[in-house]
């Protein structure tokens, strides 16, 4: 695979990354490698990008080279959540900017961590997971003037709080990769990926 000078310097670690991810699918739920999709290529970013009006950081497309999300049909994978593709991000985005143009946050009140824009939602907010109910993390690419472009926040549909969750894409998916190392993250059959800790075990276990 060839790769522009741009994002060369992150593809490395981010195959490495991958690697964890994928050998803990292998070993505890592989039927789930067969959801991970092919690599985004240059064009799928080119489209986002001119759908936001936003310029993704190298880390992100380092990352969608080797698997451009998952299908949606599948368990969630990340976390439990969808990872969702450059093309699902796009819609995601779409309905988000819908509401936003509609008026429908601007009565909203809005508890964020420091380095978050007091916002309900900003286009400069690119959701990367979705747990099936409007809620993402999200890739901030308009941070408060305290935080980082390229962090990723927690987004609720029906509550203000929003929270940092890493500070930069490669924190965030190391801590996917570290608790799927610690026993965090379980693969249940019923449940799915889920926090080991929520888990409520009948008798039988």
């Amino acid at each position: 695979m060839t790769l522009p000078d741009a994002d060369s310097c992150y593809f490395g670690g981010m195959i490495e990354k991958w690697k964890k991810i994928t050998e803990w699918l292998a070993a505890n739920a592989p039927h789930l490698l067969d959801a991970l999709l092919p690599g985004a290529v240059e064009a799928d970013f080119e489209t986002l990008e001119k759908l936001t009006g936003l310029v993704l950081p190298d880390s992100f497309k380092a990352f969608y080279r080797i698997h451009n999300g998952q299908n949606p049909h599948a368990e969630g994978i990340w976390a439990g959540e969808e990872f969702l593709s450059t093309q699902r991000i796009a819609s995601e985005w779409v309905i988000w900017k819908q509401l936003l143009d509609q008026g429908h946050f601007k009565s909203s009140k809005v508890e964020a961590d420091k380095g978050i824009r007091k916002e309900w939602w900003s286009p400069g907010w690119i959701p990367i997971t979705y747990d099936g109910a409007g809620n993402h993390d999200c890739l901030d690419l308009a941070p408060d003037p305290s935080g980082e472009s390229g962090q990723i926040l927690r987004l609720w549909h029906d509550d203000p709080e929003r929270f940092l969750v890493a500070g930069s894409m490669e924190e965030w998916v190391d801590f996917l990769v570290d608790d799927f190392a610690s026993g965090a993250l379980v693969y249940d059959e019923v449940h799915g990926i889920v926090e080991a800790e929520d888990m409520h075990w009948d008798d039988a276990h």
